[in-house]
């Protein structure tokens, strides 16, 4: 018993060494070193979502969309409990266009006690990739009402905004993003 501790503790130091040899290198912008570092963590401690997510961040910035993906939904089946997994999943469902899995995703988010800004903002997203611009821009203008708005949701509603040529309040939303 106290073996299977020990083993356990020693796959975690090494998660965590690999994990932040990997942000380096991230932050450094060396793919290829952040990416075997962020698999040795995986490696190393199979059952945290964690390496996942940053190997997901790493297929990202090299453009294979369909790896991150991949990464994600394993995070997420790991740790499908874990509600700050599903905003990148399903973001990174709707830049894949897969519509329909991003919106079974939002609502198993929503079962997690999800934020409505953030359930606002993640529906503006998927009907902006969508083109479906009226639905978007009702979900946006809701998600910078809410009180605890992020800079992305402004960004987001300067956006649709300034798509639909309304360029005085795109502006402004853009100026509240910056603040």
């Amino acid at each position: 018993r106290m073996g299977s501790k020990i083993k356990d503790a020693a796959g975690k130091a090494k998660m965590f060494d690999a994990m932040a040899k990997g942000e380096r290198a991230l932050k450094a912008g060396d793919l290829g070193e952040a990416h075997r570092q962020f698999l040795t963590a995986r490696q190393a401690q199979e059952n945290d979502p964690t390496p996942l997510v940053r190997l997901s961040e790493v297929m990202k910035r090299r453009g294979d969309m369909q790896s991150a993906r991949i990464s994600l939904q394993k995070a997420v089946k790991i740790a499908p409990a874990r509600a700050d997994l599903y905003p990148k999943l399903i973001r990174t469902l709707i830049d894949t266009y897969e519509f329909e899995d991003a919106k079974k995703s939002i609502e198993v988010y929503k079962g997690l006690n999800a934020s409505i800004s953030t359930l606002d903002r993640l529906y503006g997203d998927l009907y902006f990739k969508q083109q479906r611009l009226r639905e978007a821009q009702v979900y946006y203008k809701r998600a910078v009402g809410d009180t605890s708005a992020d800079s992305g949701s402004y960004t987001a509603y300067a956006n649709i905004l300034f798509a639909g040529g309304i360029f005085r309040e795109a502006a402004f939303y853009y100026g509240l993003a910056l603040r």
